[in-house]
């Protein structure tokens, strides 16, 4: 196959005035309608037979699956319209709209996090028993499974939040958008007149856009306070409490000091 050529055909025969439909039904809808499927979802096989048409031949649109009812523009600006605007702000009513979704993701951050943080510390338990020939053997056994379940385990979780946000991200920009060149539409020629273009092009196409980079984001706000504290109490625990502040007060230092020296060199 060769590398320069187009991942999807836009040659494809509904682009040229056929209006049948020859999409599949959505494979990943399929896969969340019961948790009996929950296998699907973790090991994201629902998008392999696309994976494998893509490896044989060019992809065409046809055959990618439909959206999701959820993921339809129509679902999600009718999600929107529930709102007051004049009244509402856009935050408040897209944390009340996706708030299950965005705790299921925040959720499964939890494991990958534990996991991450646990392997060190488990790191020297190993070397610890290794060195202490008085222990039991079953304990060196012991450890380093569960340092290969940390490992193998704590990214797939990683992965499904990673997923989740960027749907939700992907949710909020189509429904603002949807919703944008809605209002758009119904306004009268007078009001759209005090409208500019490029103010309509930066609504649409930058504004929208902005919240898919906040939801990949928002989970940091209180992941990375959780995670300082956890890792200064387990450092506190093996080397003291002044060894610890040294090393976490020595790290700001770092940052700073990169700081200064990215705007030097931008200055320059």
């Amino acid at each position: 196959m060769d590398e320069k050529q187009f991942l999807i055909d836009k040659k494809s025969d509904s682009l040229n005035g056929s209006n049948e439909t020859k999409h599949e039904s959505s494979r990943l809808e399929w896969a969340e309608s019961s948790w009996l499927r929950w296998g699907h979802l973790i090991y994201f096989s629902w998008i392999i037979p696309v994976i494998k048409s893509g490896y044989k031949r060019t992809l065409t649109i046809d055959d990618l699956d439909q959206l999701p009812t959820d993921d339809t523009a129509l679902v999600l600006m009718q999600k929107f319209l529930c709102y007051d605007w004049k009244t509402t702000r856009v935050s408040i009513a897209i944390i009340k709209i996706f708030w299950k979704e965005l705790t299921i993701s925040g959720l499964l951050l939890l494991p990958y996090m534990f996991g991450r943080m646990a392997v060190p510390r488990i790191m020297r338990q190993i070397v610890l028993l290794i060195t202490d020939h008085q222990t039991s053997s079953s304990l060196r056994y012991v450890y380093p499974v569960i340092f290969l379940l940390c490992v193998i385990v704590s990214p797939c979780f990683l992965y499904q939040s990673t997923f989740r946000v960027t749907r939700i991200g992907l949710r909020i920009r189509h429904g603002l958008q949807s919703l944008i060149y809605m209002r758009l539409l119904s306004n009268k020629n007078l009001s759209l007149q005090q409208i500019t273009s490029a103010r309509m092009i930066n609504l649409v196409g930058t504004d929208a856009s902005q919240f898919l980079d906040c939801s990949t984001y928002f989970h940091f706000l209180w992941e990375a306070p959780m995670e300082f504290l956890i890792g200064f109490y387990l450092i506190y625990s093996i080397i003291g409490f002044l060894p610890a502040l040294c090393g976490y007060l020595l790290f700001f230092c770092n940052i700073g000091t990169d700081n200064l020296q990215s705007n030097a060199k931008r200055i320059s």
